[in-house]
């Protein structure tokens, strides 16, 4: 067996948020049904958290994640190793804001503060 190095959009999209490294849980794909009882499991866990989402559901989980968490520090990457790759860092509340009026389209990695 051989292993090859590759981009990775979970591990890119961490050390890009300039959040704590040492302590980290990755989700992968947040489950559609009984998201807010899942999520809750993690709201006193000290390690940043990261999972993808898709474009179509990334408010909607976001209300969730400010209902649980508040309105904590968060990061989005898109389109990581892309043309089109974009960091959105801020509180919660301001990143909802900026996503309200904007189209997007493409991989989602969400990094939440701890």
């Amino acid at each position: 067996m051989q292993v090859l190095p590759g981009p990775s959009a979970f591990l890119t999209s961490l050390v890009g948020s300039g959040f704590p490294t040492d302590k980290f849980l990755f989700l992968g794909f947040l489950p559609k049904k009984g998201l807010e009882n899942y999520l809750k499991r993690f709201k006193d866990l000290e390690a940043t958290i990261i999972f993808y989402e898709s474009p179509q559901r990334i408010l909607k989980t976001l209300d969730v994640i400010e209902k649980i968490f508040g309105n904590i520090d968060i990061v989005i990457a898109r389109e990581i190793s892309k043309i089109y790759e974009e960091y959105l860092r801020g509180k919660l509340n301001e990143i909802k804001e900026k996503l309200k009026n904007k189209k997007l389209k493409g991989e989602i990695t969400v990094v939440l503060g701890s």
